[in-house]
C-alpha cells in the first residue's frame, strides 16, 4: 500500500510517483532542505500535477502540458527510451519537434 499525498491507496499516478521521490530527495539531502522554502516545495509539486498557477497558467503547460501532451515529461521519456531501446543516441530530436511545432487556434 502506497501513501500518496497523506493519502493510503494500492493505485498512484507518475505524477504521484515524480512527487514522491521528488520530496524524499529534498527530505534525505539536509542541504536541499535549507535551500528549497516550503513554499517553493508546493509551487513543484503543484506544477507536477498540472495544477494552474493563477497568473502564470502557462508555467505549468512546461512540465506537465494535459492541452496539448507536448511537455517536457515527454520529451524526457522519448529521448530516454530511444536511448534505453538501442534505437540511436539521437533519435528524438526536441529541437526538430519544437521548430516544427505551431499554434492553431490558440
Amino acid at each position: 500500500m502506497q501513501v500518496t499525498q497523506g493519502i493510503e491507496s494500492d493505485f498512484w499516478t507518475h505524477e504521484d510517483a515524480s512527487i514522491m521521490m521528488f520530496k524524499d530527495i529534498v527530505e534525505t539531502h539536509p542541504h536541499l532542505r535549507e535551500q528549497i522554502t516550503l513554499e517553493e516545495e508546493k509551487l513543484i509539486c503543484d506544477l507536477i500535477v498540472d495544477n494552474k498557477i493563477i497568473g502564470r497558467e502557462w508555467i505549468s503547460e512546461i512540465i506537465s502540458n494535459s492541452t496539448n501532451g507536448i511537455d517536457v515529461d515527454k520529451f524526457d521519456y522519448l529521448s530516454r527510451d530511444t536511448q534505453k531501446t538501442n534505437v540511436g543516441l539521437n533519435a528524438f530530436n526536441h529541437d526538430r519537434v519544437m521548430r516544427g511545432a505551431r499554434v492553431i487556434n490558440n
